[in-house]
């Protein structure tokens, strides 16, 4: 699964850049952000579940064991638009060390 979840992983940290662009620019819409954000993570999901199909066939694994670590995935990905966004904020408008 970390074969497959890797790039989409990768591709999700542009949702942290966007929103510390946009607060430096002092254009921060929190509820704007969150709403693009899962948009964008949705598509992500669709792209790990067209992965998992067309790649189960070429790696020899068992289907109850991946679908186990698929779902798994897709719950941290629906985690991650919230925790990314309000990390971004309270770094960089609030306190960082606070934030620590």
């Amino acid at each position: 699964m970390s074969l497959i979840t890797d790039t989409q992983r990768d591709m999700a940290m542009a949702v942290g850049t966007l929103a510390k662009v946009d607060i430096s620019k002092n254009k921060f819409n929190y509820y704007e952000h969150r709403k693009n954000a899962f948009r964008y993570i949705f598509l992500l999901i669709v792209s790990i579940i067209v992965l998992f199909v067309t790649l189960f066939s070429v790696y020899d694994i068992a289907l109850e064991i991946a679908v186990i670590y698929l779902i798994f995935d897709i719950v941290d990905f629906l985690f991650f638009p919230v925790n990314e966004l309000k990390t971004c904020h309270l770094q960089i408008e609030r306190s960082a060390s606070k934030t620590t």
